[in-house]
């Protein structure tokens, strides 16, 4: 039990939901996303996430059309596939528009996305790889294990009843994987909106994960996460941004610069062992806005997938977790 954490048991006290949910999600989010980068730079998995998001965007919002196309074996042709706008594109974003033509060239040149009447489509054949199922496998896979924990740790919203009917053999990870990236691409637009860049927000996020892993649940007990104050800082780890570079699959002089402007924002520090995520930013109000907003994305998230007949599913599943192996899809 760390210092400071509560004597009392961990069913006497529960969880403070928002910070702990928060904790699950980041860490879903970092595992999942270290497969959508497309090149060495973590902008560029993004930018292939938001143009097929936008692509199938009509797509994820029809229950029937979810169902149509939601297994590995059904992927939305290219004819279903609304073209968006570099312009708009750059406006998702929050990216300057002529550092997101460069680098939509440089994914065509290599094949990850096509321009089209209209724009911009992340073709069928780029996502019917075996890399690419690998990956939307891998996800199905580490969301129902997110699942998991949050009904273990008693951090489930009130959840909707189920419209779809899935049969016991079905696994659609196509129409969860829809979801799942619309989900991390509300997540990471939240960070890059306080952060100011994209780039500095995947850097962000990973700090704040790697500077609380001591902070576990089940290491430190659920009772460590109740009430609303934030964990001190001797209780976070510093981190180097040699571990970062090798997290994030930056050279290291890249995220050297990005951790300076970091530091230079007041989003991080240095500390013993490295850099830092301190407690005067995590219990801020932009950190505290922004986790918020999380909680908000995720509860919207599960009731998608209770209504869409996931939940159910899983529930019917031997329980355990299930076999997972990170991969890079492109």
């Amino acid at each position: 039990m760390i210092p400071g954490s509560s004597s009392e048991s961990d069913g006497a006290r529960r969880p403070d939901r928002v910070r702990l949910a928060n904790w699950l999600l980041l860490r879903f989010i970092l595992d999942v996303a270290a497969g959508l980068r497309a090149s060495r730079n973590p902008m560029d998995g993004v930018i292939v996430a938001t143009i097929s998001q936008a692509n199938v965007a009509a797509i994820t919002r029809d229950l029937e059309q979810q169902a149509l196309f939601g297994g590995a074996d059904a992927p939305p042709p290219d004819d279903q596939r609304r073209p968006i706008s570099v312009n708009a594109l750059a406006n998702t974003l929050r990216a300057p528009f002529e550092t997101v033509r460069r680098r939509v060239r440089a994914l065509e040149a290599v094949g990850l996305c096509e321009r089209r009447e209209g724009g911009l489509i992340v073709p069928t054949r780029v996502v019917t790889t075996p890399e690419f199922l690998s990956h939307v496998n891998f996800a199905y896979d580490r969301l129902r294990q997110l699942h998991a924990d949050l009904e273990r740790y008693g951090l489930l919203p009130s959840l909707p009843p189920a419209v779809t009917t899935l049969e016991p053999q079905a696994r659609p990870v196509r129409a969860v994987s829809r979801l799942t990236t619309d989900f991390i691409l509300r997540v990471v637009d939240e960070v890059t909106a306080e952060v100011g860049d994209l780039a500095g927000a995947v850097l962000f996020l990973e700090l704040v994960r790697a500077s609380t892993e001591s902070l576990d649940p089940d290491l430190v007990g659920l009772g460590a996460w109740s009430g609303e104050q934030v964990f001190a800082d001797e209780l976070r780890r510093g981190v180097r941004p040699a571990r970062l570079a090798v997290e994030i699959g930056q050279p290291l002089e890249t995220v050297r610069r990005h951790v300076r402007r970091l530091q230079e924002n007041g989003c991080c520090r240095r500390a013993t062992g490295g850099m830092v995520v301190g407690r005067e930013v995590m219990g801020g109000a932009a950190a505290t806005r922004v986790m918020a907003a999380n909680l908000v994305s995720l509860d919207r998230l599960m009731a998608q997938l209770s209504q869409q007949g996931v939940l159910q599913l899983w529930s019917a599943l031997p329980r355990g977790e299930p076999a997972m192996t990170r991969t890079v899809p492109f």
